[in-house]
């Protein structure tokens, strides 16, 4: 029995150094990581809940591949850029928020979020964030906005919060909790 167990391990490591006859590279191992401490240090002291983006493609512009944005805890979004995750630079205030974001979410899709056309207007960018103005423990608070460019942002339509009604969160079967933390 112990053979048989030694055999199959063996095939399990030669199976992941040999695939179809040619020599293959050992699968990388996510689980090792190396805390390089911070990286990033705000002008202001304070850099909330950073977002984190990276595209090979420069995100369409020929930026450099890394994207940050974060808020300052005063409600203020900014937007820096590495070209290796480690050095940033090019601070750039977002507009848009009206200074009432914390906990700053950003999504980006070169492909417009499959809206058409995906053209230089279109939003490539989608963001999501506590607005400060809005109750702690409300739907409400959570505010949306989008952007062609992740700097400029659009929150569409008068309230930027999330619709909060209940009428337009149920769901056959779901029970949502209010109010618990």
């Amino acid at each position: 029995m112990k053979r048989v167990q030694r055999l199959a391990m063996l095939a399990l490591v030669i199976g992941l150094f040999v695939a179809d006859g040619r020599r293959a590279t050992a699968l990388p191992d996510y689980t090792a990581w190396v805390d390089l401490g911070i990286v990033y240090t705000a002008p202001s002291g304070d850099a909330y809940y950073p977002s984190v983006i990276y595209d090979a493609n420069g995100f369409g512009a020929g930026s450099p591949p890394y994207k940050m944005w974060y808020s300052d805890g005063s409600g203020d979004v900014f937007v820096v850029t590495s070209t290796d995750g480690l050095i940033w630079s090019g601070l750039t205030p977002a507009s848009g928020l009206g200074g009432d974001a914390h906990h700053v979410q950003v999504l980006y899709d070169a492909n417009c979020f499959g809206a058409s056309p995906c053209d230089s207007s279109a939003a490539k960018y989608k963001i999501w964030y506590w607005d400060i103005d809005a109750g702690i423990y409300s739907i409400a608070a959570i505010g949306y906005a989008d952007s062609n460019d992740g700097i400029a942002l659009e929150r569409p339509g008068h309230n930027a919060g999330l619709d909060h009604e209940a009428r337009h969160w149920r769901v056959p079967g779901l029970v949502w909790l209010v109010r618990t933390h």
